[in-house]
């Protein structure tokens, strides 16, 4: 005998997105994460040799929250990676100019 038949969907609705501006930047960077419940988040920079030159842990809130980067404002001029890890990792390029 079988068992009953059991169904798992998933849903494709991201459990956050992240928006960053200005890109290309020159200072100022601003990450805005839209989260669809209260979550903890890991923000990892890198560089393209894959070095990590920045990270901030963030607590968001349901819905959008706003997080300045100036840490930054300090880097070369060059093309970087910016991760956010929590329930799933989404990754953006960003571009620093001088």
């Amino acid at each position: 005998s079988y068992s009953d038949v059991v169904s798992v969907t998933r849903s494709n609705v991201p459990a956050a997105t992240l928006n960053v501006y200005p890109n290309p930047f020159t200072q100022g960077l601003t990450l805005e994460i839209v989260s669809l419940q209260d979550e903890a988040y890991n923000v990892i920079v890198t560089d393209l040799q894959g070095r990590t030159v920045a990270t901030r842990n963030v607590s968001a809130v349901k819905g959008l929250n706003t997080i300045s980067m100036n840490e930054m404002d300090e880097l070369k001029a060059g093309i970087y990676f910016v991760k956010l890890i929590g329930e799933e990792t989404i990754t953006l390029k960003v571009v620093k100019a001088n």
